[in-house]
């Protein structure tokens, strides 16, 4: 049998592994995100007993992530500098987790930390990361990978039960979170398409989009709402080609996805939208229940003592509360909720300036002369438009922190556009032909050879 002296020394080993790969390859850290959000939303993972605390191994890409930060310079590796909000944010959910396992232990504090930890650790090393051709290919990469395996899910599901699941019984194809790294993934790739054929960059964003409405995740609807919105606005006003060329194709998805959902909707998909519109209403687990909910927190919050109002509650808190008949003892379903008992008003008030003021510079980049900073600019701006979004019903995790903190490298620290580079190097290429020829360093005018006519003396 395996000791679990051996299981953790393997783990260790691997996970130095992933470390290195990660520090040396950002775009290998999207496929980690990914990988773990994905898994960790449908299947339950196995636990590593460490004496009298369980790792678990989701938080593990937490760890690799802050591991990378450290080691990259290290490594020879260029990095951006860390951004100001985000390292004090970390250090604000830092003093909660040490105040939290002073009061409720390691175990406990470390549990309730999970989420907003990840968060801040993901944020933390992709604001690190600089925003080149190279990077974005990679993550547009990836994206697509797991998209296509959440629709090959999704397409299992739909054959196993067929429609309507979601009226009956509450079931869906689609997670919250796997829905929304799905809508992330139409959103890249209808900003940056794969081919130069018109069939290849709306085949894509099309079978996205119509996954999307037949999962009936009411959030990542709304989500993909607002980033279509942004799109249309933000993307018409860029100067480059290709931002507008975006906006067409947009119009043409979205009517090519309504018209097939209007004409060839299946009657399940029919009775779970019905429902899907009934049940944000009236039952448990919707919005009026989560409104009825983030009131009882937030006042619980503001009454409760100065320094829990100011920096957060201990790591560990509980978030009990009555909703109506019922004792509640589950998650906030908002991280600006969460965020408010985690980090107080010091660490919201921080997130929402880093998040306006990250999406505004964004907006700003999508009117640049270059093709590929206008572009980014585009594309992080939805983005983060579509995650602030659905922030409101449910909580960060590593994929937003994935998405602010790529947002704001760029908006911070700009792009590495190849236009820029090119021209940075022909005015040197320049300035150096321009520039007076003198004689060679300890080399004086006395050793220089005399004229043709003149004698060479002996």
């Amino acid at each position: 049998m395996i000791s679990e002296g051996f299981l953790l020394l393997v783990g260790a080993g691997g996970l130095v592994v992933v470390i290195l790969s990660i520090a040396r390859r950002p775009a290998f850290a999207v496929l980690l995100v990914l990988v773990s959000e994905v898994a960790s939303s449908r299947f339950t993972l196995p636990t590593l007993p460490l004496g009298s605390v369980t790792i678990f191994v989701t938080d593990l890409p937490t760890v690799a992530l802050l591991a990378a930060i450290v080691v990259r310079p290290y490594l020879g590796v260029q990095r951006r500098k860390v951004s100001t909000a985000l390292a004090a944010l970390f250090l604000l959910v830092l003093l909660g987790l040490v105040r939290g396992i002073r009061v409720f232990g390691l175990q406990s504090a470390g549990n309730y930390s999970r989420e907003i930890l990840a968060f801040t650790a993901a944020a933390l090393f992709f604001s690190t990361v600089a925003i080149t051709p190279g990077f974005i290919a990679g993550l547009r990469r990836w994206f697509t990978v797991i998209g296509a395996f959440l629709v090959s899910m999704a397409v299992l599901f739909w054959i196993q039960n067929g429609f309507g699941g979601f009226s009956t019984n509450g079931e869906r194809a689609l997670r919250g979170i796997q829905a929304l790294v799905l809508l992330l993934g139409t959103i890249i790739a209808i900003v940056v398409p794969y081919g130069r054929t018109r069939t290849r960059n709306l085949t894509p964003p099309i079978i996205g989009f119509l996954v999307l409405v037949l999962t009936v995740q009411r959030s990542v609807a709304v989500a993909g709402v607002v980033a279509l919105i942004v799109i249309v606005l933000i993307g018409g006003r860029s100067r480059t080609r290709r931002s507008s060329l975006v906006t067409r194709f947009l119009l043409v998805i979205g009517g090519l996805a309504v018209g097939f959902l209007v004409l060839a909707g299946p009657t399940g998909l029919t009775r779970d939208l019905g429902t899907a519109v009934e049940t944000s209403t009236i039952q448990e687990g919707t919005l009026n229940w989560r409104l009825e909910g983030w009131r009882v927190l937030i006042g619980n919050q503001i009454s409760g003592s100065v320094p829990s109002l100011i920096v957060g509650e201990p790591a560990g808190s509980s978030d009990l509360r009555v909703v109506g008949d019922s004792v509640v003892t589950v998650a906030p379903h908002s991280e600006y909720v969460s965020m408010f008992k985690s980090v107080g008003i010091v660490g919201l008030l921080i997130a929402l300036w880093l998040l306006v003021s990250t999406f505004r510079r964004n907006v700003v980049n999508v009117r640049s002369d270059y093709t590929f900073t206008a572009t980014a600019g585009l594309l992080f701006a939805t983005l983060l438009a579509a995650q602030v979004t659905y922030f409101i019903t449910y909580s960060a995790g590593l994929v937003a922190g994935l998405v602010v903190g790529l947002s704001a490298s760029l908006a911070w620290f700009g792009a590495v556009d190849p236009e820029v580079e090119e021209q940075r190097a022909a005015q040197v290429r320049a300035l150096l032909l321009e520039a007076p020829r003198t004689p060679a360093l300890g080399r004086s005018r006395r050793s220089e050879p005399p004229p043709i006519d003149q004698p060479v003396l002996s």
